[in-house]
């Protein structure tokens, strides 16, 4: 879906052998923006993706946009649209530059990480792939870090508008308000999701992302409250106990370590 929109930038972020450490694991970004990497040296041309349609029928081609509420696609007939809702699956793999843009975010240059994801974006924002939505959510991201609050909010809101990603969602424009100095609204909505998580100790993979989101926002939550034990706690529950998501325990042990450094402070 072509679009105007931009989300610049992020966080207290790791680095040295931490930083080493975390790019050395399998990424999960925000929940698995790189399920399908892109295998180096297969060129895009070289590549054949296949949309499989309700009716069971298929297409295969090149995929070149999504827009106007269809996936446009080179066939050898030429290119042909494919209204999304007559869509059941998408087989593509995940352009390079996601991963390229996720090595920046997480290396701390968001600007740059946003240069590289926002083409993908603009081109292929909707596509029903798992790193198509963690792309998005990529954006939206690094809109917060860079203080970018209008398009961190529309970020977050096209993970529900496109992908019915609603925790997801959620818990970004959670973070939003804790931005916007609405820190009473903030720490009602996340008051119940902490409790759910604190009762669930060794959750899946997929609730164990959402728990460290949930941990994070809380942590950072406290933090602008002052309340720097609190913080402290929640930042290591993501780092030591909800760390599903190695993106999300990095931010979280940077800012461990920077609250420690800034306060003197330990776990109450």
């Amino acid at each position: 879906m072509r679009s105007s929109r931009r989300f610049p930038q992020y966080v207290a972020f790791p680095s040295g052998g931490r930083l080493a450490a975390v790019l050395a694991r399998p990424f999960t970004l925000l929940n698995t923006i790189l399920l399908a990497l892109f295998i180096s040296g297969t060129s895009l041309a070289q590549a054949q993706h296949r949309i499989v349609q309700t009716n069971g029928s298929e297409r295969v081609g090149i995929i070149q946009e999504v827009s106007n509420g269809n996936i446009s696609i080179k066939v050898d007939a030429g290119t042909i649209g494919i209204p999304m809702r007559t869509v059941a699956s998408v087989q593509m793999p995940a352009p390079p530059q996601i991963e390229q843009a996720q090595q920046a975010y997480l290396s701390g240059n968001p600007s740059q990480a946003l240069q590289i994801i926002s083409p993908i974006t603009d081109k292929f924002a909707g596509l029903p792939t798992e790193w198509a939505r963690g792309a998005v959510q990529l954006q939206a991201e690094a809109a917060l870090a860079a203080e970018d609050i209008a398009s961190a909010k529309q970020g977050f809101e096209a993970l529900s508008q496109l992908y019915g990603d609603e925790a997801g969602a959620k818990i970004g424009l959670i973070r939003v308000d804790i931005e916007e100095g609405r820190l009473d609204e903030a720490e009602k909505a996340l008051e119940p999701m902490v409790t759910i998580a604190l009762e669930d100790p060794k959750p899946d993979s997929i609730k164990g992302i959402r728990y460290g989101q949930v941990m994070l926002a809380n942590g950072i939550l406290k933090e602008k409250q002052e309340q720097y034990p609190e913080a402290l706690e929640n930042y290591l529950r993501v780092v030591a106990v909800f760390d599903s998501d190695p993106a999300t325990q990095a931010i979280a042990e940077g800012k461990a370590e920077s609250l420690r450094e800034a306060h003197d402070v330990v776990v109450p």
